[in-house]
């Protein structure tokens, strides 16, 4: 047995103070010498349920977070680690087993330890952090294992009855590099634009799939009002049809993303400093991927200060603030990966232009657990190319590889990604932590290799927009195919023959002109605004939220500037909640438009004095367009958008692809919608059968009908957008862990995001269930004295036990959008403090 010494020398008032740690009482080990140097770990949480850690060095902060973080959520690290390692189907079963085939294949466990070696021998200070965490987390392990603590849920008798083993150095960095694959996949989107060019051709012929509906772009100025010019239409191919009885199941292993953030000069705002914001947006699980915590050594002369969230199963903060400087993220969507068709040459080698590459391959065995409890393997067998990728296992993939290529003799998908490669993030982000200005932070930046993220920051005096990535420079788009569908192989050599894009290619902004610094996932450069990335000057990426968030933001933040107010943190907490729709804006001046010109064009006359479509029309006209919790004309409108977006796509994408579409990413037909009726790409009239007038009123009439039929009355004042609309909680054990419906506000193209699939083959479900949506709002503004401030609201709790009164305690605020003060001084920790423990680290190297 791996025995880890802990000893407890203080435990303020005892019943209470320990009540959210759950530990025994333990008395010193009688091994340790009497004049032992130890060192020393408090452990401080406050109301909110943040844990507070106050190291006596660097180590014994790191080695107090994995202590902390495994008291508070030991079940979720189990299986972030089993989903990383691929070995969650061990324990949850068939469910698993295709998400562990992806982890196996993208062979995470091997990508960590280059990460782990590479890190090593250029930051052996940062490993030794890492070391520290481990040694937490296991300390805990040891605790559970001696039963010194019960089992927590989860892996009690009763549930799995299962001990974890021992963390590694290794594990760690397996899980940091499943992380940054999430961050940087463009993986669903490459294979679904492969699959649309032969499922759903008629589609991809007439829309262009790029396209933004909003030319709103950090590292570009547009004027308001500018339109981008209309694409050149794609050659055409006919559409062809998965067998009878096969769909395409559209596979987001890691999330979608859709985040926001922005800074705010000085010069702008009440206090004379900046403010950064964000609102991180993840999977709603239960307990959160997020998990908030301070880290504090420099007051026992170390090097921490730093409050924020980290993701649970890594050490240190990778999103907060520092006592100097506050930053925050939205992922980057560059792209660094690339698919190509190969055809495999007698199962050992492919060819990539006169090259031969060996193919390697790799018999691993998954375990899957039954329900009667019993555990069978079942062997996969991988195929790397070394120093090239890896070949596609089907179970990765929606459809057959047959229907996603062109070739009929290519038999497999060969992957490349950046991440491939050492790379350096568990460094760059703990060299973040420590940063006392915006000039030290954009050094740890520059770090950063894998994963890029739009990370906004902010100290007394500056704004920054800083992004960070090994980007494949592919040459001029003109010259080769676009790679951002599958590709055949010869093209391979040239699109990653020329080394990397520089530094003057990734967008950076300092103290822009005009105060203002935004990103939502949208297109940093504009390259899309016109649907055809072929043309522009360099090639940086294709696949990126259609704008509506980073429109809003931009709007309002100007709308504030030009009325002459000065900013303030509650202009802020506004924007995070702001549920204006902009498609409301869009859609409802038409709508009326459509209702007036019934009266003597014949094409409407059969809709002239309809009573639904004229009651509906008065209703929406009124309506505030705030997708509020108990707005009843919000849920007319959200019929209406998708009755049209039905009408306007079903057809050209056929039904095996509209519902996996419609449900993996709500916003992004939404954005082609609104393109096809402001007429911004060229054919969008022939996707509104009779005109735009009529599409809208037909639109509109199938809502109505929708609407008494659910609820027997069009009168908005008797049902509300609750009614039908939740985000949803999941774990993927399920049980108590399972935090079931919320309703929230917001839906999919608000600020405050709240995306959900409507039709189910066909038919609006009973209800709209969101499974994404901010992990935690923060706004940071800063003291007099120059210190950062923050005020947050997370989702859930800090504790994944649900016996536990911090299991949900922030659900409520959450789902409010309500704010309180994340303490950081340590006045402020004391004042909120809840309850305390002291912690000795004895013989730790």
């Amino acid at each position: 047995m791996r025995v880890v010494t802990i000893c407890v020398l203080l435990c303020l008032s005892a019943a209470t103070a320990c009540s959210n740690i759950g530990e025994p009482k333990v008395t010193l080990d009688a091994g340790v010498d009497a004049g032992q140097k130890l060192r020393t770990v408090e452990l401080v949480r406050d109301r909110l349920g943040v844990m507070h850690v106050y190291g006596s060095d660097d180590q014994a902060a790191l080695y107090g977070q994995g202590y902390a973080l495994a008291t508070d959520r030991l079940f979720q690290i189990e299986l972030t680690r089993r989903q990383a390692l691929g070995q969650q189907a061990e324990v949850l079963g068939e469910k698993a087993f295709d998400s562990d085939v992806a982890s196996r294949a993208l062979n995470f466990a091997k990508l960590g330890v280059l990460d782990l070696t590479l890190a090593r021998a250029n930051d052996s200070e940062s490993v030794d952090l890492a070391q520290a965490w481990v040694e937490g987390v296991n300390a805990r392990i040891a605790e559970v294992e001696s039963g010194q603590v019960p089992k927590p849920y989860g892996l009690s008798p009763k549930e799995l009855d299962l001990l974890p083993e021992p963390w590694t150095l290794e594990h760690v960095f397996a899980v940091g590099k499943m992380l940054t694959f999430g961050m940087s996949s463009s993986l669903e989107y490459e294979i679904l634009a492969s699959a649309l060019r032969k499922l759903g051709a008629d589609f991809y012929n007439q829309v262009p799939i790029s396209q933004p509906t909003y030319d709103v772009f950090p590292m570009v100025d547009y004027k308001a009002g500018q339109k981008a010019n209309p694409r050149t239409q794609p050659k055409t191919r006919a559409p062809s049809r998965l067998p009878q009885g096969m769909t395409y199941k559209h596979r987001f292993f890691f999330g979608r993303p859709q985040s926001n953030n922005w800074a705010v000069a000085g010069s702008l705002t009440d206090t004379a400093t900046p403010f950064v914001c964000g609102d991180p947006h993840q999977p709603l699980d239960s307990p959160p991927r997020f998990w908030p915590v301070h880290l504090n050594s420099k007051d026992a002369g170390g090097s921490l200060d730093v409050v924020g969230f980290a993701f649970a199963g890594t050490p240190g903060v990778q999103l907060g603030h520092t006592a100097g400087v506050a930053w925050t993220a939205t992922t980057n969507h560059a792209d660094v990966m690339d698919l190509f068709e190969v055809q495999v040459v007698d199962a050992t080698s492919i060819e990539i232009g006169e090259a031969s590459f060996p193919i390697r391959q790799r018999k691993e065995a998954i375990s899957v657990r039954a329900e009667d409890g019993k555990v069978a393997k079942r062997t996969v067998t991988f195929r790397d190319v070394p120093n090239q990728g890896i070949l596609l296992p089907e179970e990765m993939l929606p459809v057959p590889t047959l229907f996603l290529v062109d070739n009929p003799k290519s038999d497999a998908i060969l992957l490349k990604w950046t991440g491939f490669s050492a790379s350096s993030e568990f460094a760059a982000y703990a060299n973040m932590a420590k940063a006392n200005n915006v000039d030290e932070w954009e050094r740890a930046v520059d770090e950063l290799d894998v994963g890029a993220v739009n990370l906004v920051a902010a100290d007394k005096e500056h704004i920054v927009y800083h992004v960070h990535a090994d980007v494949p420079d592919r040459g001029s788009p003109s010259a080769l195919p676009m790679p951002w569908r599958v590709l055949p192989v010869e093209h391979a050599p040239a699109l990653w023959g020329n080394g990397l894009l520089g530094a003057d290619r990734l967008p950076h902004l300092k103290d822009p002109q005009g105060g203002l610094l935004s990103t939502a996932n949208n297109d940093p450069w504009g390259f899309t605004a016109d649907g055809d990335t072929s043309n522009d000057a360099f090639y940086y990426g294709n696949f990126y939220a259609r704008g509506f968030r980073a429109h809003r933001i931009n709007k309002r933040l100007s709308e504030l500037v030009a009325s002459g107010h000065k900013l303030t943190r509650e202009h802020m907490h506004e924007l995070q909640r702001d549920v204006f729709s902009s498609m409301a804006e869009t859609m409802i001046p038409k709508l009326i438009e459509a209702l007036a010109a019934t009266e003597g064009t014949p094409e409407l006359v059969e809709l002239q004095g309809d009573a639904d479509l004229i009651n509906a029309v008065n209703a929406l006209s009124a309506w505030d367009k705030r997708f509020t919790r108990d707005s009843g004309a919000a849920v007319m409108f959200l019929a209406l958008e998708w009755y049209a977006v039905r009408d306007a796509f079903a057809d050209k994408l056929g039904a095996q692809l509209f519902d996996p579409i419609a449900s993996a990413d709500p916003p992004y037909l939404l954005g082609m919608l609104r393109n096809t009726l402001e007429l911004r790409y060229v054919g969008a009239e022939g996707l509104m059968l009779g005109g735009r007038d009529a599409f809208l009123l037909r639109s509109l009439r199938a809502a109505t009908g929708w609407i008494r039929q659910r609820f027997g009355s069009l009168d908005v004042s008797t049902f509300k957008l609750s009614d039908v609309h939740a985000a949803q909680f999941d774990n993927r054990y399920g049980k108590r862990f399972d935090g079931g419906l919320t309703a929230v506000h917001g839906s999919a193209d608000t600020v405050n995001v709240s995306a959900a699939a409507f039709f189910e083959n066909g038919v609006p479900r009973s209800m709209f269930v969101s499974g994404d949506g901010a992990l935690y709002r923060m706004v940071v503004g800063f003291g007099a004295d120059g210190v950062p401030e923050a005020t947050i609201n997370f989702a859930r709790g800090t504790s994944e036990d649900p016996d536990s009164s911090h299991f949900a305690d922030q659900q409520e605020s959450w789902a409010d959008v309500t704010y309180q003060k994340l303490p950081f001084r340590k006045q402020d920790v004391e004042a909120a403090a809840e309850s305390r423990r002291m912690l000795t680290i004895p013989n730790y190297r």
